[in-house]
């Protein structure tokens, strides 16, 4: 999961919002404190912050999803996740193979949580 790590704060970094409106600043504002909670590993609070960028900028919602998806695996929202990233795979700037990667893992992993639990 380091890989989606760096994955993620590239995109994040290079991403979103160019301009400087009003909107523009609330979403480069959202998207780090989204980047700090995501590197602080509270994965919580950065899908709060996705959920509010979803809200106000369409345009890059795609890519929202996708980093949404992976805090969702870091928190064992297997569902959540996978809800979000089967949404972003037409994502243009996400390498459809890490999404399916990280669907991949989560699996295994939901798979072995169920297993834990029938012993």
């Amino acid at each position: 999961m380091k890989f989606f790590a760096i994955v993620f704060y590239l995109s994040l970094l290079f991403g979103c919002v160019q301009n400087n409106s009003p909107i523009s600043q609330e979403v480069n504002n959202l998207n780090n404190k989204a980047n700090n909670h995501f590197k602080n590993k509270e994965y919580s609070s950065a899908i709060s912050s996705f959920d509010k960028l979803l809200k106000i900028d369409m345009a890059n919602k795609k890519e929202y999803l996708y980093h949404r998806g992976i805090c969702k695996s870091y928190i064992g929202d297997y569902g959540g996740a996978k809800k979000d990233l089967l949404n972003a795979l037409d994502t243009v700037s996400v390498n459809s193979k890490y999404i399916y990667q990280v669907l991949a893992e989560n699996t295994i992993k939901q798979f072995n949580d169920t297993s834990q639990a029938l012993r």
